[in-house]
């Protein structure tokens, strides 16, 4: 049993690791590089989406990209 959840843990690693390595090396967005791994790697969006709920930073991410196309009401920011 514990050797089941490290193996999740695990791949959640993999796939963040490999969606960030997309976003930077090809300059796409994390929504394009999440549907590119789920296409890439046969893997069912449900899982990714799990994966990606627990990790903040790809959390805001999407969501300030989702924000830009206008599907999201804006939230205030900060001044960068």
């Amino acid at each position: 049993m514990t050797n089941e959840i490290e193996d999740i843990f695990n791949y959640g690693d993999k796939v963040i690791t490999e969606i960030q390595r997309l976003v930077h090396e090809y300059g796409s967005t994390y929504i394009e590089a999440i549907v590119e791994y789920v296409e890439t790697h046969d893997v069912d969006m449900d899982v990714i989406a799990e994966i990606v709920e627990k990790n903040e930073m790809i959390k805001a991410a999407i969501q300030f990209e989702f924000e830009d196309l206008h599907f999201l009401p804006r939230t205030s920011r900060l001044p960068l």
